[in-house]
């Protein structure tokens, strides 16, 4: 866990206003671009030999809205429920599920329409459309697609 912080900490370094917290089970980033989050979920596998011999599996939940900054430094608003809801398609929907127990998988992403729509071309076309889902915190339901490029550099 502390690898992947670090490897967070390091892709949020050119934010102005950056955030990362522990989630227990994970971590949750706030970027102040689509691009720029895109970018750390690309390169987000920690590259140390330790990391690279367990076989551990990342799930990344992609989505572009807002937060608000709190007094105490916290970021809340219902665009951050939407990534949690997002992650949890892991667990309900079998593509997503089946996907991350393939032999070899590393990464598994998904990301909401509000976000893919923040991608260049080329970027979108290496994504594949999963469906509609009504996620928490949000009125309507989204498409929903997953990233099938390449996960590192």
């Amino acid at each position: 866990m502390a690898a992947l912080g670090r490897s967070l900490e390091q892709g949020l370094h050119a934010e102005e206003e950056p955030f990362l917290k522990c989630t227990g089970d994970g971590f949750l980033a706030c970027f102040g671009s689509a691009r720029a989050a895109f970018e750390a979920a690309l390169h987000v596998w920690p590259e140390t030999p330790v990391w690279a011999s367990l076989s551990a599996r990342l799930s990344i939940a992609l989505h572009w809205g807002s937060a608000s900054l709190t007094a105490a430094g916290d970021r809340i608003g219902k665009d951050l429920h939407v990534v949690f809801a997002l992650e949890k398609l892991r667990h309900a929907e079998s593509s997503l599920a089946d996907a991350i127990e393939q032999p070899g998988a590393r990464q598994l992403t998904v990301m909401t329409e509000r976000f893919w729509r923040q991608l260049d071309d080329g970027h979108r076309q290496q994504t594949e459309r999963l469906g509609s889902f009504l996620l928490k915190g949000l009125n309507e339901a989204q498409q929903v697609f997953r990233w099938t490029g390449p996960a590192t550099k």
